[in-house]
């Protein structure tokens, strides 16, 4: 091999640089788009998925200089699974050796690989002409490349990787070797749920529990103050085809409202006044509030589910229907029409159900510091007087009445003993009414049988005559 004065002398002087610097002779390899690679919508996984890919490059920054006739050949391996598919296959002229300096480009030709099915295309580099000045920069165009996912590894968030490997043609000795792998594609959610926020309601028992207390959210109809939004903000996220991924309008995302319905009338999901969309209005119907769950479609394509994360949601009670205290819960899943933005198999949960609203009374709670349930001494009673013209359901929750320092836990399960009719008095028993429904065994005997009890009323200024009366049982 010749060189020739200044040339010979700069080749030698660069080398020697690299070396002093302490630069191991290892080439880099970047990826198309950073970390992630192409970014494909999970959506539109499944088995044998044929991905096109959009413009993009993959660069290796060599770290030697090639002399005339070093001949080379550049191998593209695609890692993980994945194949090259019919379509857009590698071809001449996609990988090409530029110097540094820009003075010379040495094109490449497929010899081998790059069909149908394969994961591997070789290219050769003919060096010819002239020595490398520069240390060179292979790029390969990979714009409208297909790649076949045989194992949806892209639907369920994997990433394919693609290495660079370059040896000498002479003598098939690789060269260069080193950080040769780069990610070419990922899969991501194109749709991701976002936040939900929820609200409460307090429903007043001095308008017979027919409707809330109004203030700085509610109205006396209508339970505002929840919101609900999607998120979108992972950018660049593509469909197969390579266009940007959208949802299409006869997909949806299905809002579930679960829980006690009675008195509701409409459910509002409403980005209009705020982001432009769509205003989703239903109204519950009888059959919802038999099964206790309302449906709310909402059109995939409607902007308010790109990147919007707080779209207000209000309740509408009818007004004329007695309110019990509730929780209501919402969930919302991804429904896939089967178009260009997935397969119904895709189809998936955004929200597991979560509280939406929780409605309280502003009745009355009564608390009796101690009653004693050990029926085989004592009988422990509670006289409650209502005074109010509004009839209440009595609720009971009971607790342990541990010495101090113990742990303090609730006894049994809540129970309701029934309603507390307008002006009248309620004579309840702690054992037949309260404990034994409780699921309690008695003689309850723990802390000396002692315990706490508390009553919730739904009406107002509800009084007990006496808070507990302990007398032998005889």
């Amino acid at each position: 091999m010749e060189f020739k004065g200044i040339k010979f002398v700069a080749l030698c002087l660069g080398v020697a640089l690299l070396l002093v610097a302490g630069t191991a002779m290892a080439g880099t390899t970047v990826g198309p788009a950073g970390a992630t690679g192409f970014k494909f919508a999970r959506e539109v996984g499944a088995n044998n998925v044929v991905y096109t890919m959009p413009a993009g490059t993959v660069v290796r920054n060599m770290s030697v200089i090639r002399s005339i006739a070093q001949d080379m050949f550049v191998d593209i391996t695609l890692v993980g699974g994945a194949t090259f598919a019919t379509g857009r296959l590698p071809a001449n002229g996609d990988l090409l050796l530029t110097e540094t300096s820009g003075n010379t480009t040495y094109p490449a030709t497929v010899v081998s690989g790059g069909l149908n099915g394969s994961t591997t295309v070789r290219y050769f580099i003919n060096i010819v002409g002239t020595d490398m000045d520069t240390l060179g920069i292979l790029t390969l165009t990979v714009t409208n490349w297909t790649i076949r996912d045989p194992g949806n590894v892209l639907g369920g968030g994997g990433l394919y990787n693609v290495t660079m490997n370059t040896t000498d043609a002479a003598t098939n000795t690789p060269f260069d070797t080193g950080n040769d792998t780069a990610v070419l594609m990922s899969g991501v959610f194109g749709t991701a749920a976002g936040s939900l926020v929820s609200t409460t309601a307090i429903v007043d028992v001095g308008t017979n529990r027919k409707n809330f207390v109004a203030g700085a959210i509610n109205t006396l109809t209508v339970n505002n103050g929840a919101t609900m939004g999607f998120d979108n903000s992972v950018a660049n996220v593509l469909q197969a085809n390579g266009q940007p991924y959208t949802l299409i309008h006869a997909s949806t995302i299905s809002v579930l409202i679960g829980g006690d319905l009675t008195g509701i009338s409409n459910i509002t999901w409403n980005p209009g006044a705020l982001f432009g969309g769509a205003v989703f209005s239903h109204n519950v119907t009888a059959a919802e509030r038999t099964a206790q769950l309302a449906t709310i479609s909402l059109f995939g394509d409607d902007p308010a589910i790109t990147n919007i994360n707080a779209v207000p949601i209000a309740i509408t009670v009818d007004g004329a229907t007695i309110l019990t205290a509730r929780t209501l819960t919402l969930a919302a899943n991804l429904v896939l029409s089967g178009g260009a933005d997935g397969p119904a198999a895709n189809n998936r949960s955004l929200f597991s159900a979560s509280t939406l609203t929780t409605w309280t009374l502003n009745g009355t709670i009564l608390v009796a510091n101690m009653a004693n349930g050990n029926t085989a001494f004592w009988n422990s009673r509670f006289y409650l007087w209502n005074p109010s013209p509004t009839q209440g359901q009595v609720t009971v929750r009971v607790f342990t009445l541990p010495v101090s320092g113990g742990a303090n836990t609730q006894v049994g399960t809540t129970v309701i003993i029934g309603t507390m009719a307008a002006t009248s008095g309620l004579n309840v028993r702690l054992a037949e009414d309260i404990l034994t429904p409780a699921g309690v065994t008695l003689p309850y005997v723990t802390n000396g049988g002692n315990v706490v009890v508390e009553f919730t009323i739904e009406a107002n200024n509800v009084r007990d005559l006496l808070r507990y009366s302990v007398s032998p049982r005889l």
